[in-house]
């Protein structure tokens, strides 16, 4: 007797064929609201924290797999963060790319691809001011590197300068003093 669920699940099914003809069907389900898909299709990466959002939605944009097992089964506009990438989409036909679009703003980055042969499509989006941190961490390390460089750079000049200077004034002083019959004009 087969059993019925309300949950979302996701069936897998493969056809095994013989000789051209279909000879047995492989087929299984996930529950998507107790397996945690987007672990399985999300590498954890410490660095990038909580900011990175991956949801994976079919081709409809209803959602399978997302951090907040709440909205799984709802349609893509229930999530906030991606409303303006997924008005992007679907201006732009709903167009499923494997190899990525961006449907990024001046707030976020947001780029979608899709999964070839599953009808599924992988969102990711993480806000600018995260990923431009490390750049302005960056900028910030090599604006003092080079403040120091200059300060570095303009005392040494300075020495420099008045070393030259100094051998200078010391001829000037000869210069002053060699028809005056001054001693000063033998010492040195």
């Amino acid at each position: 007797m087969g059993q019925t669920s309300t949950e979302p699940m996701v069936v897998l099914a493969h056809a095994l064929v013989r000789d051209g003809k279909t000879v047995a069907v492989l087929a299984g389900s996930l529950n998507l609201k107790t397996r945690d898909l987007a672990s399985v299709l999300a590498e954890s990466d410490a660095e990038l924290g909580d900011s990175l959002l991956v949801v994976v939605t079919d081709a409809n944009g209803r959602i399978l797999a997302h951090p907040d097992t709440a909205l799984i089964g709802n349609t893509l506009a229930a999530e906030p963060r991606l409303r303006n990438a997924v008005a992007r989409w679907r201006d732009s036909g709903k167009p499923l790319e494997p190899l990525g679009l961006h449907l990024g703003d001046a707030e976020a980055l947001a780029a979608v691809a899709a999964v070839p042969g599953a009808d599924w499509i992988v969102w990711q989006w993480r806000p600018r001011s995260d990923v431009l941190a490390p750049l302005l961490a960056g900028r910030s390390d090599a604006m003092r590197a080079s403040a120091l460089l200059c300060l570095a750079t303009g005392l040494g000049l300075v020495l420099m300068l008045a070393w030259h200077l100094h051998s200078l004034t010391r001829l000037r002083q000869r210069a002053l003093h060699l028809f005056d019959g001054s001693s000063a004009s033998c010492k040195a």
